[in-house]
């Protein structure tokens, strides 16, 4: 009975770090990329601003702590690798059809849609100005 008690333990502790409500979505082939992988393909995008190509590590460091690289990954209102909302999925597609998208076309469908926009207001300043109230950005 201890044994298996102890090996419930390690596994509900192991478990701890883990996203609880982030799942991969059913129907969806997963694939895992890289930050470097993410920020390529933010630079790869037509539609994306100077802006954002120049900060692509930025959202691609993002991409890792919000999705880990994850194309299928989602929370129920948050999808693929850069976790596109359900209210900025392009009219018309479904998040189901997003996920099934390649990598490169989830990057670019999401800074159409909000990257490009991430640049500018909060980030900017942050960006810029490198401190907050004499407190340095970090």
């Amino acid at each position: 009975m201890r044994r298996h008690s102890v090996t419930i333990a390690a596994l509900l502790t192991a478990a701890g770090g883990l996203p609880v409500e982030a799942f991969f979505a059913a129907g969806c082939t997963n694939q895992h990329y890289s930050a470097s992988d993410v920020a390529a393909a933010i630079r790869n995008c037509d539609s994306t601003s100077d802006t954002l190509k120049s900060n692509a590590c930025n959202f691609g460091g993002a991409a890792m702590a919000e999705s880990g690289g994850n194309t299928c990954e989602s929370n129920g209102n948050n999808f693929g690798v850069l976790q596109l909302t359900r209210g900025n999925l392009p009219q018309g597609m479904t998040s189901d059809e997003y996920l099934r998208l390649p990598m490169q076309q989830q990057v670019c469908t999401w800074a159409q849609q909000v990257g490009n926009s991430n640049t500018r207001g909060g980030y900017a300043t942050l960006a810029n100005n490198r401190n907050v109230g004499g407190t340095p950005v970090t």
